[in-house]
């Protein structure tokens, strides 16, 4: 093999089934024990295995935003507009535009 350890946080377990009926599951990795989680993240994704939905995701989109947008207004007054629309740009709007095919 290649020598490298598996880490536990670096695997997720997700199982979709129908809503109620959650079977906890876990899956042993060498010497790691993967747990089955309500939600993972894939790929900057967030998907629910309950009802398959992406409002953890839009959540959590519009959480990272937030906060960005909120440093662009602390710094408004000693930035350029021109400036201030380039960081809102690059920032915000990629943050958006992320994985919005799937949406």
């Amino acid at each position: 093999m290649n020598e490298m350890n598996a880490t536990n946080d670096k695997f997720q377990l997700i199982v979709f089934d129908r809503p109620g009926t959650e079977r906890p599951l876990t899956i042993d990795v060498g010497e790691s024990i993967i747990q089955t989680q309500p939600g993972v993240k894939l790929l900057g994704l967030h998907v629910d295995s309950l009802v398959l939905s992406f409002n953890a995701h839009v959540d959590v989109t519009c959480r990272e935003a937030g906060r960005k947008l909120n440093v662009l207004a602390r710094l408004s007054k000693s930035v350029s507009t021109e400036c201030k629309l380039m960081h809102l740009y690059s920032l915000s709007a990629a943050q958006f535009e992320y994985c919005a095919v799937v949406l």
